[in-house]
Order: C-alpha cells, then structure tokens, then sequence
C-alpha cells in the first residue's frame, strides 16, 4: 500500500488516501503545503496571547481524520481568554478569506490550513493547527 493525494483544480487542498499501486512513484508526495482544515482546529488572534478552537456547524456531511470538514460559514469559536481593545474577548468574525479555490461541501468553500479572517474588534484570526493532518503510523 501506498499513500497518495487527491487535489483539486487549486492543487492547494490535499487530501490522503491509500492506493494499491505496483508501479514506483516517480514523484515526491510531500510538496503538499496547505490541509483542509476540521473541527476543533486550533486558532490563535492577533490581539489576543491564548488559542481557541474552531466548530464546525455548517455541514455534517464530510468527515475527515474522524472529524467535521470546515467550510467558510464556520465562523463559531469559543471566545478567547484576555481582553481585547480594553474590553472582554467577543469574537465578531467578519469573511474568511484565502479559501480552497476548488473545494466545496454542498456550495460552501472548504477552509485550507492557510485561510484566515477577520475580527470586526480588529484582530485577525488564522489557524496555527487545522485538526486535519494525517496520522502516520
């Protein structure tokens, strides 16, 4: 067995999966530089010292590595510790941007490792660790 990627027409959003291929690889797989991104990613704000985690409410269709894929109307995230412009942390996400061009659930842009959005409070949001990578053995 081998592992492989699918990509989209993007080739940003990478997905593994198990072949049976005989024949060698005359390529390497490991130029991939972006994931998709899941529920429970784990985020972290301009303004803010601590990390927060992504929830994924906008489909319950595609699961990867046992969890939600998340799409560009995931915009639910428990509110980060700390205060933020002088008041407490309450996250008003305005558009992700900087989504998988290709890849969609049901109309919905995926999110890939480098997405990111912004706080109308003036931080901007991006995802230190997207809850996707594959587990190697």
């Amino acid at each position: 067995e081998r592992i492989g990627y699918i990509y989209n027409r993007d080739e940003m959003y990478g997905r593994a999966v198990i072949t049976n291929m005989q024949e060698p690889l005359d390529y390497k797989l490991d130029f991939v530089k972006t994931f998709g991104v899941c529920e429970g990613a784990i985020l972290k704000c301009s303004m803010q010292e601590g990390e927060t985690k992504l929830k994924v409410n906008s489909q319950q269709l595609v699961i990867s590595n046992d969890y939600y894929d998340a799409t560009e109307e995931d915009k639910e995230i428990i509110p980060f510790l700390g205060s933020c412009c002088g008041k407490s942390c309450i996250p008003k996400l305005l558009k992700w941007e900087n989504t998988s061009k290709g890849s969609s659930i049901n109309g919905m842009m995926c999110l890939i490792s480098t997405s990111y959005i912004k706080c109308a409070s003036g931080g901007v949001i991006t995802i230190k660790e997207p809850n996707c990578k594959i587990k190697k053995n």
